[in-house]
């Protein structure tokens, strides 16, 4: 796996777009945010966007694409999302569960028939919802010899995929199935593998055709952004490195089923509000009954490749995911109640300190438009 380096780089002003529905309120304020955010955390970029009842109503980018280059990050430019991906992997499996064409209660044996006769009989009663909710005892991570396994097409990763997890899964898992909580980039892994072996399609081409294509994810890909696009960044010896997109920059693409999804703040912003609506009851992408398993929290506040937690700051509900492959963050929050839905990226492996701001900022902004209403509400006639 890649080793979590930290940087420090600070790059003044924000860029808008014009496009968007903006709230002039929420527009200030989501550019003031992430003008704070990169003075006080020293980002080399960020990004984010927030959607009020379905609306794109503030979207704005601060900083450069390259540490030492000109180049500003502009609001279509595509960030690489690390285990937010885990969210679309939940999405994934919902859709072949919808189709009949597998349960989240099969068993391993049952649904990777070809590893059956090798695993370790630890592995026996773990089953999909186990895999997906962090319960299944897989292993945190690869080993990480992992990482220097690059298969070039879909077909290769697949196999590459299948080689590791069968050395994996020979082995006792950590747990008993359902006994415990153990974040897992592996466990993850496995359930797009399963669907790739139930459907006989690649994971990465199959989530292009059942989730990105059908929501309109037209930026959506694997690995990180190439072209004309941030770059994203890591601190080894205490220095900054700009990571060539083309060279490796990224954990293997074995592990994509659990971290290696990319796409632009617009889309991210998309995807989250699909999220909102199958909260709601109000989308029929996936049927209600997987809407609510996909939502439901078994342990550590964890459902299925999403955090579903109740905070009264955000009025209720709220579903998130982050993630970083040590040299970018992404950050997803939904807030069901209150029909808003914010995301935050940067192109700066500081995770840690990217996170604490994102949250910061999202709390006073929840907060702030809470207060708003509070006011409007309190002004009107109640004659009217």
């Amino acid at each position: 796996m890649l080793y979590r380096y930290f940087l420090a780089f600070i790059v003044p002003g924000v860029l808008m777009v014009s496009s968007v529905q903006a709230e002039p309120n929420l527009q200030g304020r989501l550019e003031r945010g992430l003008a704070e955010v990169m003075a006080n955390k020293g980002l080399v970029g960020a990004g984010g966007t927030i959607l009020r009842d379905g609306e794109v109503v503030a979207l704005a980018v601060d900083g450069v694409r390259r540490k030492g280059k000109a180049d500003r990050i502009e609001t279509g430019d595509l960030w690489h999302l690390g285990s937010v991906t885990k969210s679309m992997t939940g999405m994934l499996i919902g859709r072949l569960v919808d189709e009949g064409v597998v349960t989240y209660d099969q068993t391993l044996p049952e649904i990777l028939p070809a590893l059956a006769s090798e695993m370790d009989t630890g592995w026996q009663d773990v089953t999909l919802h186990h895999l997906m909710t962090h319960t299944a005892g897989a292993p945190a991570n690869f080993p990480v010899t992992a990482q220097f396994v690059w298969p070039d097409t879909p077909e290769e990763t697949r196999a590459a995929r299948t080689k590791s997890l069968r050395a994996i899964l020979a082995k006792a898992p950590k747990s008993g199935a359902g006994e415990a909580f153990l974040y897992s980039n592996v466990g993850i892994t496995i359930a797009g593998h399963v669907a790739e072996e139930v459907t006989d399609i690649p994971y990465e081409t199959l989530m292009t055709q059942k989730v990105f294509t059908p929501l309109g994810l037209e930026t959506a890909g694997f690995g990180p952004p190439l072209g004309d696009n941030p770059w994203g960044h890591a601190t080894r010896f205490f220095l900054t490195f700009a990571m060539d997109p083309t060279d490796k920059a990224d954990n293997t693409p074995i592990m994509s089923p659990a971290g290696r999804a990319h796409m632009s703040l617009q889309d991210l912003g998309t995807f989250g509000q699909v999220v909102l609506e199958g909260h709601l009851g109000r989308s029929e992408f996936l049927s209600a009954e997987t809407w609510q398993k996909l939502h439901t929290p078994v342990l550590d506040e964890y459902a299925h490749g999403l955090g579903v937690m109740q905070r009264e700051w955000a009025g209720g509900t709220l579903i998130w995911h982050n993630g970083t492959n040590t040299m970018w963050y992404a950050l997803l929050l939904v807030f069901p109640e209150k029909e808003i839905v914010m995301a935050f990226t940067s192109n700066d492996g500081k995770f840690r300190e990217a996170e604490q701001a994102f949250f910061n900022l999202a709390r006073d902004i929840v907060t702030e438009i809470a207060d708003e209403t509070a006011i409007d509400s309190s002004q009107t006639d109640p004659t009217d």
